[in-house]
């Protein structure tokens, strides 16, 4: 954790005082939420709510990542257009920057490489693009996203992360009977993790004691 934090600069700000503007610049919706922002002012990555250790200390990795990464990404796609790890990966960062359009611009240039997502290099890109839209509360356009990777990725992690999210987007909706076989899928499929198939038990049961079966 301390190793994948020294990498970032903190600044506290609270979005109710001082912070009131930077919060509503950068569309700040709950708190706590953790900004990752470079030094032209453009976010690369946010981090909202509480979560443990672990998972944090990933976040931050993979952000740090992404940045490094970025420059190069550009470079390759820009020599060759029809490269598909390059294009779902900076799919997968253009939604982590809150850049909507280019992640689905790019989502759409892969999809031209492969269209059924064979070799599992798009999984990322549909998750993280469904992230940005479910955050947004639009979930005519995550659901759709999720559903590409629940159908087509290779990693029951994965998998089982769109399906939850699907539930989600469902349950925000006021859509619990439709919410319920998605939970199922998570619980029932072989390989589900641990921590994702005790949240989709969690979320069902709570469904079921409000009446959805």
């Amino acid at each position: 954790m301390i190793h994948a934090a020294e990498q970032f600069v903190p600044i506290r700000l609270n979005a109710e005082k001082e912070g009131v503007a930077t919060a509503k610049k950068f569309q700040v919706r709950g708190f706590p939420t953790i900004l990752f922002v470079n030094a032209a002012g453009e976010v690369e990555g946010r981090i909202g709510g509480y979560m443990p250790a672990e998972p944090f200390a990933d976040q931050l990795k993979e952000i740090g990542q992404a940045h490094r990464d970025f420059p190069q990404l550009q470079t390759r796609i820009q020599s060759n257009p029809a490269d598909l790890e390059a294009a779902a990966k900076l799919a997968a960062i253009y939604a982590m920057r809150g850049d909507g359009p280019h992640a689905a611009a790019m989502i759409a240039q892969a999809e031209k490489a492969d269209p059924d997502n064979s070799k599992g290099a798009l999984t990322k890109a549909y998750n993280t693009l469904g992230d940005f839209y479910q955050e947004a509360e639009r979930y005519d356009s995550a659901i759709p996203l999720f559903q590409k990777a629940a159908s087509t990725g290779k990693e029951p992690r994965d998998v089982a992360y769109a399906h939850l999210s699907i539930a989600q987007c469902y349950v925000s909706q006021m859509k619990n009977a439709q919410a319920i076989p998605e939970l199922e899928a998570v619980v029932n499929a072989a390989g589900t993790p641990a921590d994702m198939k005790k949240q989709a038990q969690e979320m069902l049961a709570q469904l079921r004691a409000r009446g959805q079966q």
